[in-house]
């Protein structure tokens, strides 16, 4: 599910960026099959189905008006991806 989330993920980041100016963003690589079995046994009693961040984003703002117009543009564009 990841793989197919990614592509998703890279063009939500790039509207958000892209609406607020923002210069720094990146969509990280996808987690490591061995990296989330680590992550279960560390914080969720061995559970994998409890590890959500198989797909990870980066992006920088400014300020902290900034940080609050990504948070209502996500909401309000995004919500139900997110």
């Amino acid at each position: 599910k990841a793989e197919e989330a990614l592509p998703s993920l890279v063009e939500i980041c790039k509207a958000l960026a892209g609406s607020l100016g923002m210069e720094e963003v990146g969509v990280g690589p996808i987690k490591e099959i061995g990296a989330a079995i680590k992550k279960a046994e560390k914080k969720y009693d061995g559970d994998v189905l409890k590890v959500t961040d198989y797909c990870r984003a980066l992006l920088v703002v400014k300020d902290f008006p900034t940080l609050l117009a990504l948070l209502e543009l996500a909401r309000d564009s995004f919500g139900p991806l997110i």
